[in-house]
């Protein structure tokens, strides 16, 4: 009889439907084709969108009708978004490290940036000024840390003595950047550096 369908006609739809999804989410099936496959299968979409979500009216040949709703995709900025939690870990980090060693830090932890690359300190410097976070020199001065012009006024010696006392360990000092620039702990007035001695050791007779 016309309009009926055989056996082998039947088993090439079952098939096609079969087949449908590995067909629509292959990355190789092209845009064109995806769409040309909708258009076959529904009669009507209506979407509606508001802030967080997506709403789709579908109607079907045959008189068929459903509503999906999805998640509404954020705008690209906000997807690049530095996540809240990377920032306050930043924030956190500050107080005892570099920006080097925070990149590190968080790449150690398997955090990725909003945009899912690895740290490294140039990001890490971005996100303290993008998100005023205090700088850790900022964070050193304000718990009365001096620098190096400070600390030679303080002692009675030049800058240049002043860091090479730090690389000898006389004074102490915490590094505030990856430069290697550095801020000191103030001398405790009753137990000043101790100057080095110069000259040669005398020698046993």
């Amino acid at each position: 009889h016309t309009g009926q369908l055989t056996d082998t006609q039947r088993a090439r739809i079952d098939q096609l439907v079969t087949d449908l999804p590995a067909i629509w989410h292959d990355p190789a099936t092209p845009a064109r084709e995806r769409k040309r496959i909708a258009r076959l299968l529904l009669t009507d979409v209506t979407a509606c969108r508001d802030r967080d979500t997506i709403t789709a009216h579908m109607r079907f040949p045959g008189g068929q009708d459903t509503t999906l709703t999805v998640p509404a995709p954020k705008p690209i900025g906000e997807q690049r978004k530095t996540p809240a939690q990377i920032v306050a870990t930043v924030d956190e980090l500050l107080d005892e490290h570099v920006s080097g060693q925070i990149a590190e830090i968080l790449n150690q932890r398997g955090l990725t940036t909003g945009t899912g690359q690895p740290f490294h300190r140039r990001i890490v410097d971005n996100i303290i000024r993008t998100y005023r976070l205090p700088s850790r020199r900022q964070r050193l001065r304000d718990a009365g840390m001096l620098t190096p012009t400070e600390m030679a006024k303080l002692i009675g010696i030049n800058t240049q003595t002043v860091k090479a006392w730090w690389r000898a360990g006389i004074v102490s000092g915490q590094r505030y950047n990856d430069k290697g620039e550095t801020l000191y702990h103030p001398p405790d007035p009753d137990k000043p550096p101790k100057r080095p001695k110069t000259g040669r050791p005398a020698t046993a007779r």
